[in-house]
């Protein structure tokens, strides 16, 4: 706890938690001992040492451009011209994607063919490259399962406080916690809802300094 708490004043993180549900058996069963059936909560912190942390007011823009998006929908038509214009560069990674087959066999020996620097032997230029390598791997970090069944709001905001608790991040009043914690980020994919609390929770909020806590972090919920 001491490495992720350690880290996390230093780079931005966010946490993300679910239920759990865990059988517990009794092979030998009584009236004071029985089969239960426990209902919780598992949450992971995860930690990018190159990522820039979220500005207080991206909370407020999210949902401004939501508001845009929401009169001005995309349509049918729109998906289709966007598949059209992609195509060209799309076709290119399919076709590489399949030489690799080729290349990759050993019954090939790439490294014997007189023609292996070959352009046409290439992978296409990437279009958004993703940073790779060890700088940037994404570290993770397993918190105590919470005994809370996470089945209302209440219960939500119950984990959360305890996520804090387990993380020290509980100084402050109660008043400037559900501040901070009103400051909600929603997102929406086509078979999850999340949200993001971004809130910058130093200074005033959370008794200043990187000390107090979350400096533009966030939590994210998977409600399913």
């Amino acid at each position: 706890m001491q490495e992720v708490t350690r880290l996390m004043q230093i780079y931005p993180w966010l946490i993300s938690y679910d239920n759990i549900n865990i059988p517990f058996r009794i092979f030998s069963q009584q009236l004071d001992n029985k089969d239960t059936f426990s209902s919780g909560v598992a949450a992971t912190v995860y930690i990018k040492r190159q990522a820039q942390a979220l500005a207080p007011e991206v909370s407020a823009q999210l949902q401004e451009s939501r508001c845009i998006g929401m009169q001005n929908p995309i349509m049918f038509s729109d998906i289709v011209k966007l598949s059209i214009q992609s195509y060209p560069r799309i076709k290119k990674f399919m076709v590489y994607h399949v030489l690799r087959f080729l290349l990759d066999s050993p019954e090939f020996q790439l490294q014997t063919y007189a023609h292996q620097d070959s352009p046409l032997l290439q992978p296409p230029t990437p279009v958004h490259a993703l940073p790779h390598g060890p700088k940037h791997v994404t570290l993770q970090y397993l918190l105590g399962s919470i005994n809370i069944p996470e089945v209302s709001y209440a219960d939500n905001e119950r984990v959360v406080e305890e996520l804090l608790r387990q993380l020290g991040l509980t100084s402050g009043t109660v008043e400037e916690r559900k501040l901070a914690l009103e400051k909600v980020l929603w997102c929406r994919s086509p078979s999850h809802c999340y949200f993001c609390t971004v809130a910058n929770l130093v200074g005033e909020q959370l008794g200043g300094g990187v000390k107090g806590g979350l400096q533009g972090q966030g939590l994210m919920k998977d409600i399913g």
